[in-house]
């Protein structure tokens, strides 16, 4: 994965004996920096997809209950992978010690995995 920041192009690499593999005009390349991950670009993408694979199976199953379940996937707000923290971020809705613990068992408490605390959408307002 890649991403650009503070007008360089920040490539991540899991060996950093593979960055000559680039060559050597982009390694010395003073726009250009490596940085070493813990997690590839498609790992982090498999577990994106992963999740959100989770998101669906547990809407389905839970959907039209009155489960702590059914709240916490209700709340998921979005899934996305983010290269310059090298992890997953889950958008939720009024993360409470509660919702984070019924989180983690359905989906994980991988290292990878940060939850965000996002406002609830207000599905009767004029946007929708």
């Amino acid at each position: 994965g890649a991403y650009i920041e503070g007008g360089k192009l920040i490539v991540c690499v899991t060996d950093e004996s593979k960055i000559s593999d680039f060559g050597e005009d982009i390694v010395q390349d003073a726009s250009v920096e490596f940085q070493k991950v813990k997690y590839s670009i498609n790992e982090l993408n498999e577990f994106q997809d992963d999740m959100e694979d989770k998101y669906e199976k547990y809407y389905a199953e839970y959907h039209g209950t009155d489960t702590v379940e059914f709240e916490v996937v209700s709340s998921i707000t979005g899934i996305g992978r983010q290269e310059n923290g090298n992890k997953i971020v889950v958008d939720l809705a009024q993360v409470t010690p509660e919702k984070e613990e019924v989180f983690k068992r359905l989906f994980g408490d991988d290292e990878y995995i940060e939850l965000n605390n996002v406002s609830p959408i207000d599905r009767n307002d004029d946007f929708w």
